[in-house]
């Protein structure tokens, strides 16, 4: 299916939402490591690579919403293939 199929509303709107979500998934288990860390059943040193990849994923999200805003405010029309939709769409795996 070619994206001339997809409505780019949609398509925008489902973006947002799941990069809403990876957002509070990641904050959510940030926070349980931040906890973890400070009653000591785990170190920095022991956390520090899975907080990483946890605001690696928080920093594309980010990205990918100043993306679609600049968009926005260019008032153009939205390519779904602008949207970085492999991003979005690896997020959507990794959840599943």
């Amino acid at each position: 299916m070619t994206t001339k199929n997809f409505d780019k509303n949609s398509l925008l709107k489902e973006a947002i939402e799941n990069i809403r979500e990876d957002r509070k998934q990641t904050a959510e288990v940030l926070e349980e490591v931040r906890d973890e860390i400070r009653t000591q059943k785990t170190s920095h040193g022991l956390a520090g690579q899975t907080v990483a990849k946890y605001v690696e994923t928080m920093q594309r999200s980010n990205e990918q919403l100043v993306k679609i805003v600049a968009m926005l405010d260019k008032k153009t029309t939205v390519n779904p293939d602008e949207v970085d939709s492999k991003s979005v769409y690896d997020a959507i795996k990794k959840e599943a």
